[in-house]
């Protein structure tokens, strides 16, 4: 399981929603998140076992949830959605695409 957290780095994963979501998201004028996008935790939340997080990127207004009647907050987007941005020091790998020293050519010379 991902551990997310306020402040974190993500990228969106799958930002293909079901025609449903995306026709309740215009009729709330709703931004949703793009695939390969990086994007920053603001929030999260767990209701009903289900891990939720909104970003920074987007903000969007509150609405009332009709799965829900009387909870009105602003959406926030599944967690399985997003991974985290691991960012990897690839120096030492650059550093063995570097011509050779004089010595170690001299070697491979002889």
């Amino acid at each position: 399981m991902v551990s997310f957290f306020v402040g974190q780095s993500v990228v969106c994963v799958d930002g293909d929603f079901s025609l449903r979501l995306l026709e309740q998201a215009g009729i709330w004028s709703l931004t949703l998140p793009a695939r390969d996008k990086v994007y920053t935790i603001r929030d999260i939340e767990e209701r009903h076992g289900v891990i939720g997080i909104r970003l920074a990127e987007i903000v969007n207004p509150a609405v009332e949830y009709t799965a829900y009647p009387g909870l009105i907050c602003e959406p926030s987007f599944l967690a399985w959605r997003f991974r985290p941005l691991v960012e990897t020091d690839i120096s030492v790998l650059t550093a063995l695409l570097n011509p050779a020293p004089a010595i170690v050519r001299e070697l491979e010379d002889a």
